[in-house]
């Protein structure tokens, strides 16, 4: 299982723990792509806890991973944007 980690801000971090944010949205470009190359798990940081902070750490099953234009996303770029749809809450 390849887990790929998100170090995320507040707003986005409780928007995802809460079910309101089930995609997330990262620039395509090479390095997102190495990282998200066969990647089974997006892992999402409360900024960047300590390994205690569990209440701060999530784990999601990846459901799918496709490119699209970032116009209408949380980025608002008008550019090519990864985009990680979230499946089961797994941690």
């Amino acid at each position: 299982m390849k887990v790929v980690v998100f170090n995320v801000e507040g707003i986005w971090f409780y928007k995802i723990k809460s079910g309101e944010k089930k995609h997330e949205y990262r620039l395509a470009k090479p390095y997102w792509e190495r990282r998200l190359r066969d990647a089974d798990v997006a892992e999402f940081r409360l900024g960047y806890p300590t390994n205690t902070d569990t209440d701060k750490i999530m784990g999601f099953e990846i459901a799918g991973i496709t490119k699209m234009n970032g116009k209408n996303t949380d980025l608002a770029v008008d550019g090519e944007v990864f985009d990680i749809k979230l499946g089961k809450r797994l941690w």
